[in-house]
């Protein structure tokens, strides 16, 4: 498998470009493969979209053993991984990172809703909470996975980048912050292909 035990993948791209798709395969090929037998198979469906029938695309196996969570908040997707590491290594694939809000965008949109219901302005942000606790929680997250083999896979999707000038080669990024890149083995980015 191009999998590695004990490191991050981030797949970033472009809407029905296939992420999915690449993530569900590599559970289905670690179903075939003796190395993985001991390994629990997690697919977190946070983006609560309907999961292609894993029995008539992936076979018997792979239905039978990959296991669909659904993490609500950026906080609770690091907390399954640490439940699932804890009990013995996995292959977790988080589908997807935009899909998970961090509690403190979740409040500051309450407090939001608060003042506008009064008729107030509410408090500004930067919207800079999912990277600050992508950058802490990931470096923890990254030593459970070495600790016991496991593999995490992370789905992204593209944005356009705001403000790109002419004079910039890549017009599109992702969000979530540095530390996805930083503590994933490899950054693979898909595209629709334009006819």
């Amino acid at each position: 498998a191009c999998y590695a035990k004990g490191c991050t993948y981030l797949l970033a791209g472009d809407s029905d470009s296939g992420k999915t798709v690449i993530a569900l395969t590599a559970l289905a090929e670690a179903c075939l493969s003796k190395n993985f037998d001991d390994y629990a198979l997690i697919h977190d469906n946070s983006e609560k979209k309907p999961v292609m029938d894993l029995m008539h695309f992936f076979g018997q196996e792979t239905a039978k053993r990959v296991r669909s969570i659904c993490s609500a908040s950026l906080e609770d997707f690091y907390f399954n991984l640490d439940d699932c590491t804890a009990k013995g290594p996995c292959i977790f694939v988080e589908d997807s990172m935009d899909a998970l809000a961090p509690k403190a965008d979740v409040d500051h949109y309450k407090a939001s809703r608060r003042a506008y219901k009064k008729g107030e302005e509410g408090a500004g942000s930067y919207g800079t909470a999912k990277a600050k606790l992508n950058s802490s929680h990931m470096r923890l997250a990254a030593n459970m996975l070495r600790k016991n083999g496991s593999i995490l896979i992370l789905l992204a999707q593209t944005r356009d980048k705001i403000g790109a000038g002419y004079w910039e080669r890549e017009k599109r990024t992702r969000g979530g912050g540095r530390a996805l890149k930083f503590y994933s083995s490899i950054e693979l980015w898909s595209a629709v292909k334009k006819e």
